[in-house]
C-alpha cells in the first residue's frame, strides 16, 4: 500500500506510544498516548520560520490503518529529517525500534530524538545505537531550530546548535546544555495548533481516561469504556520545573538540574495559558487537565488564570493534579470558573502514613490538614480524586494496611469523591531512588537506558506489575525485586482493586471488585485473547 500523502512536510515529528502492553484485566494495550505539549510547540516554531513541519501519531496511525508503516511512509515522501520524542521510558523500545526501521528504509534521513528520557541517557543512546544521528537535550526550542535550519540548508557545522549532541567523523560531540527556555519564550510559542497533527480529530476524541486503547476491541469499544466526565480533555501547558524533589519522580528539582539545567520552576504568562485554551477548545475540547502546582501555598498565578478565564467567559471544564494541598482560596477561584460536571480536583498523598509521605514526598502535608481541605472542597460540590501509590521507601505491610482502611474512609465520608486510585510507580529515571537507592534503603536493577529497553521490549511488561526495585522497609519481601513486585500486585488485587463496586453508594466489597475483574478476564479469553502475546508487537 502507497504511503505517499501529497501534503507531507519537510520535517516530521513523530510520536511513538508503548505499542504493547499486557495487564490480565485489561489485555494487550497500547499506552502513553498523549504527546508531550513540547512537540507542538517545536512543530508551531518550525513552521512559523518557514520550515514546513508536521506531526505523525503512530498509534492514531495504526487505528485508522491497521498496515500503515512509518518507514515506508518517511522513504516514499523522501522526508529528509525525522523527529521522535522518547519523553517516558516506557516508550525506550518502541522509540528506538521506529527508528532503526526508519533507518533501514531510507539512510540518508537524519533522525533527531528529544525528551527527558532521551536528555537524560543521550551519550549512552548515541553509543549505542548508531541509527541515532542527533539528540536536542533539555529544553528544545532554540536547539532544534537551529538544527533544522542547518540540515534543510545541506550544512555539517552543528558546533553552535544548543543543547545538541552529535556524530562528527565516527565521534559522539557533546555541545552541552546552554540553552534555558525563559518566560518570554514560553509565552510567544504555541501548545494547540492541532492543525500539524494528521488525524487530529482522532487524537481528541479517542484518548484520555483512562489512558490506554485496548488493542483487541473495536474503536466504538474503546470509546465507550472511557470514564471522565469530559468526552475530550486537553493537556495544558503551564509551566516547567519543580522546586522539591519526591523520592519516586524523575521529573523534581534535581532531575531537572541535571537534564535542563533549571534552577527553579517558571509559568507561562497567564493570558498566553488563556490563549491556548481557547484555541484548543476551537478544535472541540470540553476539559482540561493541569500536573503543574510548584507552589501550593501560593495560589496567586492560578487565581490571575482563573480570572482571566471568567473575564473571557470560557466554558470548560479542568482536571487539576495539586502537588501539595490547595488553598481555600484555590478551591473558591476554582468553583467559580469551571464546569463542575467536567471538572475535579486531584490531591495525592501517597500513604496513610505520614512519615512515609514526609521520606518520599516534596510538599509535606498531615492527614487531619487534607481531611479538612477535602471536607471545604466538598462542601462547595467539587469533584475529587484521590491518588496514592504503594511500596514506597519506608512502607511496611502494616502501612498498607493502614492505607486500606483510609481509602474505606474516604469514600465513606466524602460524597463528591469520583475514586480514590491506588497504583505502584515503576522506577523512574532520575529520580532520587534511582539516583541513590542505598539512601533510600532499597536496590534496583535498573541503572542505565539499555535496561529500560530491555524491559519495555518484553511481551508481557506492563506499568503495574513489575517495578524495578525493592525496599528494606517491606519485610515480606526480602529485598528481592521480583518478590517485592509480587506482594505488591497481589496486595492491590487484594485491597485497592481499580475494579471496585460500591453497595449502596456507600460501602466497598473488594471480594466483588475481584469477581467483576474475573469476569472481566473471562470475557477476554471468550474472545480469544486474555493472555500475554507470544511476541512483542512493533509499529511497521
Amino acid at each position: 500500500m502507497s504511503q505517499i500523502k501529497n501534503d507531507c512536510a519537510d520535517f516530521l515529528f513523530i510520536h511513538v506510544p508503548k505499542f504493547s502492553s499486557y495487564y490480565k484485566p485489561l489485555d494487550e494495550f497500547m499506552f502513553i498516548n498523549y504527546i508531550p505539549m513540547g512537540v507542538f510547540a517545536l512543530c508551531d516554531i518550525l513552521n512559523k520560520k518557514g520550515i514546513s513541519s508536521k506531526i505523525k501519531h503512530l498509534g492514531l496511525e495504526y487505528i485508522n490503518d491497521k498496515n500503515f508503516s512509518i518507514a515506508e511512509y518517511v522513504k516514499e515522501n523522501n522526508i529528509k529529517v525525522v523527529a521522535l520524542s522518547l519523553h517516558w521510558h516506557f516508550q525506550s523500545y518502541d522509540v528506538i525500534e521506529v527508528a532503526k526501521r526508519i533507518k533501514e528504509v531510507s539512510k540518508e534521513t537524519q533522525i533527531i530524538l528529544g525528551g527527558y528520557t532521551a536528555s537524560l541517557f543521550s551519550n549512552e543512546i548515541m553509543k549505542n545505537y548508531d541509527h541515532i544521528d542527533f539528540i536536542i537535550a533539555g529544553d528544545g526550542e532554540k536547539g532544534m531550530l537551529d538544527l533544522a535550519r542547518l540540515l534543510k540548508e545541506g550544512r555539517n557545522d552543528f558546533q553552535n546548535v544548543a543543547n545538541c549532541i552529535y556524530r562528527k567523523n565516527g565521534e559522539i560531540i557533546d555541545n552541552q546544555i546552554t540553552y534555558l527556555a525563559d518566560y518570554a519564550e514560553l509565552g510567544n510559542v504555541d501548545y494547540a495548533n492541532l492543525s500539524y497533527l494528521d488525524h487530529y480529530n482522532g487524537y481528541r476524541d479517542y484518548f484520555k481516561i483512562p489512558m490506554y486503547w485496548s488493542l483487541n476491541l473495536s474503536v466504538e469499544e474503546n470509546i465507550k469504556k472511557q470514564v471522565s466526565g469530559a468526552t475530550s480533555t486537553f493537556p495544558l501547558m503551564v509551566g516547567r520545573g519543580c522546586p522539591v524533589n519526591c523520592s519516586f519522580c524523575g521529573g523534581g528539582r534535581d532531575a531537572q538540574f541535571k537534564i535542563c539545567r533549571r534552577t527553579k520552576p517558571i509559568f507561562r504568562p497567564a493570558n498566553k495559558v488563556v490563549d491556548t485554551m481557547e484555541q484548543a477548545l476551537s478544535y472541540g475540547y470540553e476539559s482540561f487537565v493541569v500536573c503543574f502546582d510548584p507552589f501550593p501555598n501560593d495560589e496567586s498565578y492560578f487565581v490571575e488564570l482563573f480570572q482571566e478565564i471568567r473575564r473571557r467567559k470560557l466554558s470548560c471544564g479542568m482536571g487539576f493534579e495539586c502537588w501539595g494541598l490547595p488553598t481555600r482560596k484555590f478551591v473558591d477561584e476554582f468553583e467559580k470558573t469551571f464546569d463542575k460536571r467536567t471538572s475535579y480536583i486531584a490531591i495525592s498523598p501517597e500513604s496513610y502514613s505520614e512519615k512515609v509521605r514526609k521520606m518520599n514526598k516534596g510538599f509535606f502535608y498531615t492527614n487531619d490538614e487534607m481531611y479538612k481541605i477535602m471536607q471545604y472542597i466538598d462542601e462547595l460540590e467539587i469533584p475529587m480524586l484521590i491518588y496514592l501509590t504503594m511500596g514506597l521507601p519506608g512502607e511496611s505491610s502494616e502501612d498498607l494496611n493502614d492505607t486500606e482502611l483510609m481509602t474505606k474512609d474516604l469514600r465513606a465520608k466524602f460524597k463528591y469523591l469520583m475514586s480514590v486510585i491506588v497504583l505502584p510507580v515503576q522506577l523512574e529515571p532520575a529520580s532520587p531512588l534511582f539516583d541513590d537507592p542505598k539512601k533510600y534503603q532499597a536496590v534496583t536493577e535498573r541503572t542505565c537506558f539499555k535496561d529500560f529497553y530491555e524491559y519495555h521490549k518484553k511481551p508481557d511488561s506492563n506499568p503495574y506489575s513489575y517495578l524495578g526495585y525493592a525496599t528494606e522497609s517491606l519485610k515480606e519481601a526480602d529485598c528481592d525485586i521480583e518478590k517485592f513486585s509480587q506482594y505488591i500486585f497481589n496486595e492491590r488485587c487484594k485491597k485497592f482493586c481499580t475494579f471496585y463496586i460500591k453497595l449502596f453508594g456507600k460501602f466497598d466489597v473488594p471480594a466483588l471488585a475481584q469477581v467483576r475483574c474475573k469476569l472481566i478476564h473471562k470475557k477476554w479469553l471468550k474472545m480469544g485473547y486474555g493472555k500475554p502475546p507470544l511476541e512483542r508487537r512493533t509499529f511497521k
